[in-house]
Parts: structure tokens; sequence; C-alpha cells
């Protein structure tokens, strides 16, 4: 008779299973703390200069507008559900207009002929940290 010899044991799968577990705990906790808790903000920049900090309001039903000037002329910021975006431009190839919205951390929409910059951070307490590795 030919014995079979097992590869795993009982306790293995046990031990597998909870370093599973406690991976996933670890990756999972960091991410639903953080996200949730800070609230987004656009800075507008142009010609380098901040000229308008913009608090994006998750439950903001009714689209808000703002006009910057640029500088070949004004440009139509809009705002809506955490996102924002540019809703009209001088410029002639409108690719800012057709960025459409932005609402994560770090997108960036640009108007080159405005001289032009918006930037989403992540709430006021932003340190400038893009990653936490515990």
């Amino acid at each position: 008779m030919v014995k079979i010899k097992k590869w795993f044991h009982r306790t293995d799968v046990w031990i597998f299973a909870v370093l599973l577990f406690a991976a996933l705990l670890l990756w999972l906790v960091p991410h639903l703390a953080t996200e949730s808790t800070k609230q987004a903000t656009a800075e507008i920049y142009v010609d380098k200069e901040l000229v308008e900090t913009i608090v994006l309001d998750l439950e903001q039903n009714q689209a808000q507008q703002y006009t910057v000037k640029g500088a070949i002329g004004d440009v139509t910021i809009e705002t809506k559900d955490g996102q924002i975006r540019i809703k009209e431009a001088p410029c002639n190839d409108q690719i800012c207009v057709h960025t459409s919205w932005i609402k994560n951390q770090g997108q960036v929409i640009v108007c080159i002929p405005s001289h032009l910059l918006i930037q989403l951070k992540n709430g006021a307490d932003d340190d400038g940290t893009d990653t936490t590795v515990y």
C-alpha cells in the first residue's frame, strides 16, 4: 500500500487564514479611516499665485459658479457634489473645458492660455504626505 503524504495540516490552514485576515485588516483600516474624514479643497492659481480656495461639499446638490480673472479673460468654474470643473474659458482649444469634472486628491485642471491651475487637496490638515507606511 502506498502512503500519500499530506502537504498541509489542519493547523497550517488555520495559521494561513489568520495571517490573511490580519493582512486584509492592516490594509483596509487606514484606507477607511482617512478617506472619509477629510474634506477636499480646490486651490485655484493664476500666474503661480493662489487666488482662491474652495471647499468642495459632497452634499452640495446645486451647482455653484465662480469667476476667476485669467491672463486672457474670465474663466468660469463650477462646483457640484464634491467635484469641480472649468465650465467656460476664453481660450481657443478648450482643453481645460473638455477635462470635465475632477474629484480626487492630486488631480489638476490646467488652462495654459489663461495661466490658470486648479489643484485638489485633501483638506486643511494636508501636510503634503503622499503615503503613510505602518
